[in-house]
């Protein structure tokens, strides 16, 4: 693979007669590659479509609000945010970094 500079990214890979990837590679734009075809001939193909790596910001963090519930009435507890983002998947993790419930799609407003 290449850059817009022609300078190799990264190197050769062998065709597996399915798609290939490009693993941890840098933000930027004029990415392709070039086949080259088995000996004796070598001959290569002309420059695949151009392709760009952009990068995006991270979405912002929640600001989240716990409730008080009583010792008798366990798992009744809810916590909320103020907002949240249309396009955004959010999930809730305990402080063991396990899953809590499942994902929720930001709607622009509060989730509960």
């Amino acid at each position: 693979m290449y850059n817009s500079s022609d300078g190799t990214v990264q190197g050769v890979k062998d065709g597996t007669g399915s798609g290939l990837t490009w693993d941890n590679v840098a933000a930027g734009t004029g990415y392709y590659a070039i086949a080259t075809g088995a000996a004796p001939t070598n001959c290569t193909s002309a420059h695949s479509n151009a392709v760009s790596v952009v990068e995006v910001a991270n979405p912002a963090a929640l600001s989240l609000t716990g409730s008080s519930i009583c010792t008798s009435v366990t798992g009744t507890g809810t916590i909320t945010s103020s907002t949240s983002v249309i396009g955004v998947k959010y999930q809730l993790y305990n402080s063991s970094d396990g899953t809590v419930q499942g994902v929720k799609d930001g709607t622009g407003s509060g989730l509960t």
